[in-house]
């Protein structure tokens, strides 16, 4: 295989995981722009403990979840790349 079909085809494998990577992202921040219409924006009514206890468990996911993206953000945000979506 010649370089150039090489080069190309890492270019189109790089750009598949970076594409996969901003819908990851994408999808989580519809997510918590739903959670933070339901906790803040709607009217108030009584939150279950069980609710608690699934927001608290997806606030640890989260977290432990964009550990994994940090790299990929510093890289974009170090070549001013724009996060299209």
């Amino acid at each position: 295989m010649d370089h150039l079909v090489q080069a190309n085809l890492i270019v189109k494998i790089i750009r598949s995981v970076f594409c996969r990577v901003e819908d990851c992202l994408t999808l989580m921040h519809d997510s918590l722009r739903r959670l933070f219409r339901a906790l803040y924006i709607l009217p108030r009514r009584p939150i279950s403990e069980e609710f608690l206890s699934a927001v608290d468990q997806v606030r640890h996911r989260l977290r432990k979840n964009l550990q994994d993206y940090e790299p990929f953000l510093a890289v974009k945000a170090q070549r001013n790349l724009a996060i299209t979506r």
